[in-house]
């Protein structure tokens, strides 16, 4: 369960990308393995949990992609999310398949993002 502290940083995370004011270390745009304009923001929650009988940190890191439409400059659309979880061996193949969903999101959503669900940020 994510606490309501990190959902604020996320959420902050999302206005700045839509004011272009995001660092280097908290995003990728466009990502280097998109086939279109889709932009990465990037961040890590460590949650504690129990592996072989110990409690420990894991750490997951955060995904959401994002996609800046021309038909509409003021808006960023959140078009997938994803996570890797530390030393999970699918991790690639998942964030790969997130990027690959973003994508088709947006080569198949009209210009105007009308069907998009709206995830107001404010």
């Amino acid at each position: 369960m994510l606490d309501r502290a990190w959902l604020a940083t996320l959420k902050q995370l999302l206005r700045r990308a839509a004011q272009g004011t995001v660092r280097n270390e908290e995003w990728e745009y466009p990502c280097a393995t998109s086939r279109g304009q889709i932009g990465e923001l990037k961040m890590t929650y460590a949650h504690e949990c129990e592996r072989d009988g110990e409690l420990t940190d894991l750490n997951v890191w955060h995904r959401i992609y994002y996609h800046e439409p021309s038909a509409c400059p003021a808006e960023l659309w959140a078009v997938s999310a994803g996570c890797k979880v530390d030393g999970d061996a699918t991790g690639a193949a998942q964030q790969q398949d997130a990027i690959d969903r973003a994508c088709t999101r947006v080569a198949f959503t009209d210009p105007l993002g009308r069907e998009l669900q709206e995830w107001p940020v404010s």
